[in-house]
């Protein structure tokens, strides 16, 4: 029996020292695999700390390269935007130029289309003398004066100057009169009385007139034509009312362009 019990005792003995070897050889395996496990997180830890680092390493370097180009890109545009304002600030300055030179030209062409009308009209007038001359007619200011060769009445005097393009004299000046009066003949001029006033061929009354003393005196009420006489040796004395039917010289006048 007490074999037994000694063999059970030492059994247990056994049992127990191998349950607590195997205790301790778990405890190993779980503290090797705790840190095999402590390890792996380590490294990986490593490895995530790395790749973080290479991240913002390279995240660094591409917001460098952003601000990088950014920047050149702002410059760029500015430097863009200056031409492009230098450019309009050519291009309203070559419209300024334009516009100025077209003014220039108009107005030169204006000047020259003056002149060239000026030479025109000069070329006309002188042709129209010439023609006019090689008819008699003489150039006084700005009217052409032909003397008559033949004697006719106060109307027939004006209805012969009408087929002219003229009229009988109308003297508007006291230069015109003495013009008119270097002429030594009795003439006819385009000064009638109508209506109880002495009115020119034209509808108007004279701004002054030139009668002799004494005239108009309407003798045996019938003179109511007007005439130049030689007779006077002053130009401002030398009008004299007379008979229509009267057949003397008469004088015609036109502007020079007719």
């Amino acid at each position: 029996m007490e074999n037994i019990y000694a063999n059970v005792g030492v059994d247990n003995i056994i049992r127990r020292d191998t349950k607590i070897e195997e205790n301790n050889i778990n405890s190993k395996d779980k503290r090797n695999h705790i840190r095999c496990a402590a390890v792996c997180l380590g490294l990986l830890c490593v490895l995530l700390l790395a790749a973080i680092i290479g991240v913002c390493v390279h995240y660094n370097n591409v917001t460098h390269e952003f601000q990088k180009g950014q920047t050149l890109l702002q410059t760029e545009r500015d430097e863009l935007q200056t031409e492009r304002d230098q450019l309009q600030s050519e291009r309203n300055k070559l419209k300024t130029e334009r516009d100025q030179l077209q003014s220039e030209r108009n107005k030169l062409k204006t000047e020259r289309d003056q002149l060239l009308t000026e030479r025109n009209g000069r070329r006309n007038k002188m042709n129209i003398l010439e023609r006019n001359f090689k008819l008699g007619w003489i150039h006084f200011q700005s009217s052409l004066y032909l003397f008559s060769t033949v004697k006719k009445t106060w109307e027939q005097s004006r209805q012969d100057c009408q087929t002219k393009s003229a009229y009988l004299v109308i003297i508007n000046n006291q230069a015109e009169q003495n013009f008119i009066h270097g002429l030594k003949e009795r003439l006819w001029i385009g000064l009638f009385y109508q209506e109880k006033s002495w009115k020119w061929v034209d509808g108007t009354s004279p701004t002054k007139e030139y009668w002799a003393p004494g005239e108009p005196n309407n003798n045996g009420k019938i003179e109511h034509c007007a005439e130049r006489r030689y007779t006077s040796s002053k130009p401002e004395e030398s009008w004299n009312d007379n008979a229509c039917n009267e057949e003397i010289h008469f004088l015609c006048e036109k502007a020079v362009g007719l």
